[in-house]
């Protein structure tokens, strides 16, 4: 399996396999799923998932064993992968396989760390906002033999940027994690929170650096 760049990969892919969903996503987070399957490409889950009544494929990205990835909706678009609360807030990336009877391939895990080291960084995304699917719904996915821990310790030296934000439901307190340089430009930092706030959403008071 060749590793090219990402731009040079999404050269070779379709804008979006999902003309018809909403393009509204702010992504805060990435959550993580495995298809509970044996090995199957975009084509096969979009077929799932319009059958379950869905606008078609619910995921960003999708694995396959040989480490094959495949785009299905935008990052901008919102997903169908983890409900209503969570689908315009986040990144939803499955791996094909049944991860409570195996682990994902070698390729596979090649194929997702170029993934997130290539994706998070647009959105300030760090370590701990690495979710499994089973974190925000009643399911087992992405089984437990997923190495959530392996997949958290490639990011672990990001620095943390906590921001506190008002929403039209309310109050919450969001990190953004950057890596490298970006970790120390306070104006780097502002200008990828404001491109991540949601409709309706702004900064309260003052961001703040953290120390892990």
């Amino acid at each position: 399996m060749e590793l090219t760049t990402f731009e040079e990969w999404a050269q070779t892919q379709p804008e979006t396999m999902v003309e018809r969903a909403p393009w509204r996503n702010k992504p805060k987070m990435v959550i993580l799923h495995h298809s509970a399957s044996g090995d199957v490409d975009a084509a096969e889950v979009d077929r799932w998932h319009k059958e379950a009544g869905s606008f078609g494929v619910g995921y960003h990205y999708l694995i396959q064993f040989d480490g094959t990835c495949e785009r299905g909706r935008a990052e901008r678009q919102s997903g169908a992968h983890a409900g209503p609360e969570y689908n315009s807030r986040s990144l939803g990336v499955m791996l094909a396989g049944n991860f409570e009877e195996h682990k994902p391939t070698d390729a596979q895990m090649r194929r997702l760390k170029w993934l997130l080291e290539a994706r998070m960084p647009e959105y300030g995304l760090g370590a701990h906002c690495l979710v499994k699917h089973r974190t925000k719904r009643a399911t087992a996915c992405p089984g437990k033999h997923f190495p959530m821990d392996k997949v958290r310790g490639w990011f672990v030296k990001a620095k943390r940027y906590e921001v506190r934000i008002e929403s039209p439901v309310g109050k919450d307190v969001f990190h953004y994690y950057f890596m490298g340089v970006n970790a120390n430009s306070q104006d780097e930092a502002r200008e990828r929170v404001e491109k991540a706030l949601g409709d309706g959403e702004k900064v309260i008071g003052e961001p703040k650096w953290l120390s892990d």
